[in-house]
């Protein structure tokens, strides 16, 4: 989209795979890795089929291409991302906006592996708060909800309700109203 409405894509590093040193020690992939290269959670009553669901060398991997594909071309040694995406070829700009998407841990990439580094945890807190006395004493539960962008696309009015439905739902149906 020309022009861009984000700004991040003419300053970050898609291959930034660090956080800021000071505010979070570790990396992106010491954060995500963990959770995601398990082969199964048996207290979620989950498995992957024999498989991890994603390995530190595939995390390596997507990174090493993200490296010989960033700022190595001799028009692009000192390009935006922006910049790279303009003048990549269709299957070259993917590859680096997917590897963007999938390991950068620093700005605003790494969404794919957060996304679901994030649902397994939520899914865990779940179970630990369903099997706490104190919150079962309390009669309180953790609720997580779960928004399709495909129905949200499809039908956003009746989404934004069902949102509103579950976040106020000890008060009042919103969307009776």
């Amino acid at each position: 989209q020309v022009p861009t409405p984000e700004p991040w894509v003419r300053t970050q590093n898609p291959c930034q795979t660090s956080y800021d040193e000071d505010a979070i020690p570790e990396s992106y992939a010491e954060m995500v890795i963990p959770t995601l290269s398990k082969m199964k959670y048996g207290s979620l009553n989950v498995s992957f089929g024999g498989e991890p669901l994603f390995s530190r060398a595939e995390f390596d991997s997507i990174t090493n291409d993200c490296l010989s594909l960033y700022q190595t071309k001799n028009n692009l040694h000192e390009a935006s991302f922006l910049s790279h995406l303009m003048n990549y070829d269709a299957p070259e700009g993917l590859r680096l906006a997917t590897a963007e998407m999938m390991i950068q841990g620093y700005d605003n990439g790494g969404d794919i592996l957060r996304m679901a580094n994030n649902i397994v945890k939520f899914k865990q807190s779940q179970m630990m708060v369903r099997n706490s006395l104190e919150y079962q004493r309390k009669k309180k539960e953790l609720r997580v909800y779960t928004l399709s962008l495909d129905d949200f696309i499809a039908q956003p009015a009746a989404s934004a309700l069902k949102f509103f439905d579950f976040v106020f739902e000890e008060q009042t149906n919103v969307s009776h109203e």
